[in-house]
């Protein structure tokens, strides 16, 4: 099984007491044998690392996200026209 990070919307999170909305957030997505998503991490994944290195490679791998189409948390499916390239230093990566 193969994973990425990918850039999920959820829409309807409790974000204060009374409150809902929705949030898009960074998570672990796991692949089937056909490349589909099939699972999705529960909680958003924090850049965390032993090393300096470390997080910067999770920011590095985390970067990659925002050009693929955002998923939806409930469907996994990608939500339509949402791929974006990622601007760093003002370069297109």
């Amino acid at each position: 099984m193969t994973w990425n990070y990918r850039l999920v919307y959820r829409k309807d999170v409790k974000t204060t007491p009374g409150a809902r909305m929705g949030v898009y957030a960074i998570h672990e997505v796991y692949y089937d044998d056909n490349g589909k998503p099939d699972a999705v991490t529960q909680d958003a994944i924090s850049i965390c690392g032993e090393t300096i290195n470390e997080v910067w490679t999770a920011y590095r791998q985390m970067s990659e996200a925002f050009a693929q189409p955002v998923l939806d948390y409930n469907t996994r499916r990608p939500i339509k026209n949402t791929a974006k390239k990622v601007v760093i230093k003002g370069k297109k990566k």
